[in-house]
């Protein structure tokens, strides 16, 4: 499984960065939304109750970084 995952400080950013991406384009497997310590591909320094993320999951096969962590 690859991940992209984003951090940023907004709920709303989180749900906006989410809205932008579709289960079944590019590879995408899931996505998942809300605070950053319930996620664990979260490193544990950026989880937080005050920190939120959205985490991408992608296909094996997807033309994508293994892992890729994004701060906005």
């Amino acid at each position: 499984m690859k991940y992209k995952v984003y951090l940023t400080k907004s709920r709303e950013v989180a749900d906006i960065i989410m809205k932008a991406h579709q289960v079944g384009e590019e590879g995408i497997k899931s996505i998942g939304c809300g605070v950053s310590s319930l996620y664990m591909e979260v490193p544990a320094m950026y989880q937080s109750e005050n920190v939120f993320c959205c985490v991408v999951r992608y296909n094996d096969d997807a033309d994508v970084q293994p892992y890729q962590l994004i701060i906005a």
